[in-house]
């Protein structure tokens, strides 16, 4: 596999993303987007515990591959054994630490969306007796990386799912304020931590290991996935749904520019005859209500929603028959 010149050249998750990779980029900032992204996977093994003589090669591996926004996922694996004897040669411990992952890179109208890494892995340890005298580690890693451009304020959330042995990351290095991350480490469960991030150049980082250090035999499996995804300031986040999407239709973005958001009754005349009235909601509370001869094909009404923080809007409409149609939609803050 050929290596990515910046990105993959760096051996560890820690100089994946570090200042020397974000000063490399060149002023003015890039236009939005990805660059110097790419997929490595790396395994080692250590002595951790006893006088012990390594029984067969276990040489480190090093590879990496380019990874290119909106195109086939990459798919990755390595697997490494450890094997060790002390001085008694009735004494032999092996362990294997393997993982495979798929990893996607992923914008939407010309502006980063996500970078997702899915993984599975194992740890396998046989010993000739119950507790080696030898205690012994192996690593297999899978690390993806990328250099994004961001050209208006942007949100940037970081998710890890994880299950079984090993450990998951996920790094956002901002040149001004440093390291933002989560990390998970031998246990199960979910992660997750959102930042809104101003116009400008970032490093962003995932990765997933498979390891244990141990002196017996074990058996283990991890698995899960790690999402680095990006939407800009008052985007939607739950798209409009809903048995009133016939009748009024919520904006694809809340205006952070008007401090508002735009909704609009259908332009269907037949169906705008059948309405009552047309209420909306921004977090429970109501700020507009539409009835008798505003009720017109296309009408645009104007709701206040808060910057700071989150909007669910609602909009019910009252059919002259007496049934109820709702469409709900959730959008991002405009600032953080």
């Amino acid at each position: 596999m050929t290596r990515s010149p910046r990105i993959l050249a760096c051996g560890g998750l820690a100089a994946l993303l570090t200042g020397a990779v974000l000063a490399s980029v060149p002023a003015p900032a890039r236009a939005a987007g990805f660059a110097e992204a790419g997929v490595q996977v790396s395994a080692n093994t250590s002595l951790w515990g006893g006088t012990c003589t390594k029984n067969a090669p276990s040489d480190s591996t090093n590879d990496g591959s380019p990874l290119v926004p909106n195109g086939p996922a990459v798919t990755s694996s390595t697997a490494i054994t450890a094997d060790y004897s002390p001085a008694d040669a009735s004494d032999r411990i092996t362990n294997t630490a393997a993982i495979s992952a798929r990893t996607a890179l992923t914008t939407s109208g010309g502006l980063p969306r996500s970078l997702t890494t899915t993984f599975s892995g194992s740890v396998t340890t046989t010993s000739t007796k119950p507790v080696s005298a030898c205690r012994i580690h192996a690593t297999a890693r899978v690390n993806a990386g990328a250099v994004v451009a961001l050209d208006r304020p942007t949100w940037v959330t970081l998710t890890s799912t994880s299950k079984g042995v090993g450990q998951v990351e996920a790094y956002l290095e901002d040149p001004d304020n440093g390291y933002r991350g989560i990390y998970s480490g031998n246990n199960d469960g979910t992660s997750s931590t959102r930042t809104l991030l101003r116009p400008g150049t970032y490093g962003v980082s995932v990765s997933a290991t498979a390891e244990r250090g141990i002196d017996r035999a074990f058996s283990g499996r991890t698995s899960g996935s790690i999402t680095i995804g990006f939407a800009p300031a008052g985007s939607v986040e739950a798209a409009p749904s809903g048995s009133g999407t016939a009748y009024v239709g919520l904006p694809a973005a809340r205006s952070c520019a008007t401090h508002g958001a735009t909704a609009r009754l259908t332009t269907s005349k037949k169906r705008v005859k059948q309405l009552r009235s047309v209420s909306f909601t921004v977090d429970g509370r109501k700020v507009a209500t539409v009835k008798g001869k505003r009720l017109t094909p296309g009408r645009a009404v104007n709701l206040p929603v808060a910057d700071a923080r989150p909007a669910s809007i609602t909009a019910t409409a009252i059919l002259k028959n007496g049934k109820k149609r709702t469409v709900t939609a959730r959008y991002l803050a405009c600032t953080g």
